[in-house]
């Protein structure tokens, strides 16, 4: 983490990261523009890059700090007791409602990341990416396979058409003008609960 970061008052660290999410998010990593950032927070070039000398280091900070910043809201809202597969999806997607509330394009930029195919990119946060993964799959895990999907239901099956699902509503979302994370949130969450009742284990 880069602490001179931290120095800013609050609303000019929230004008900058904000700004470097939303063009982290629409676009991949080598066509992001630090031009387009600083725009977008109203600063100069120079402050941007006094606190991160380069793209590549406001990436891998941003990344970090995002990973930070919604497992702490997971540790909130995400019950250690729950074994429901459909409700921690639902309670995953509740975690990220928080953290929009303060950086509106976080849920997305944490997607858009894990399908960056830039070599630069994916070096530069590996490490961080693997531990969101593995974060996810440790509370998916409380879930225990059999007990996830009805008998009828090819598993494999089921998780591909939801993946596909999910991941091209955040791609509706991501290629809009403006973020609307509350209305992002809330399809993804009715799209969980409507494949509860098709796929989900019948108690």
């Amino acid at each position: 983490m880069n602490e001179k970061f931290f120095d800013l008052s609050m609303e000019k660290q929230d004008k900058i990261m904000n700004a470097a999410l939303k063009v982290f998010t629409k676009n991949r990593y080598k066509h992001a523009s630090t031009d387009v950032i600083i725009k977008e927070a109203g600063i100069s070039k120079g402050l941007l890059f006094h606190y991160f000398t380069s793209k590549a280091g406001l990436y891998s900070f941003l990344y970090a700090y995002c990973v930070k910043y919604v497992s702490m809201e997971r540790n909130q809202m995400i019950s250690a007791e729950e074994s429901n597969y459909f409700n921690l999806l639902f309670q995953i997607e509740q975690s990220n409602l928080r953290a929009t509330r303060k950086y509106p394009y976080i849920a997305l930029f944490l997607d858009r990341v894990l399908e960056e195919v830039d070599t630069e990119a994916e070096a530069l946060i590996c490490e961080k990416r693997e531990e969101y993964l593995e974060e996810t799959k440790r509370i998916l895990m409380q879930s225990s396979q059999e007990n996830r999907f009805s008998q009828t239901t090819d598993a494999v099956r089921a998780e591909e058409i939801m993946q596909y699902t999910l991941s091209g509503i955040r791609g509706r979302f991501r290629s809009q003008q403006e973020m609307q994370p509350e209305l992002l949130i809330h399809s993804l969450c009715e799209s969980i609960r409507y494949f509860e009742q098709l796929f989900g284990r019948k108690e």
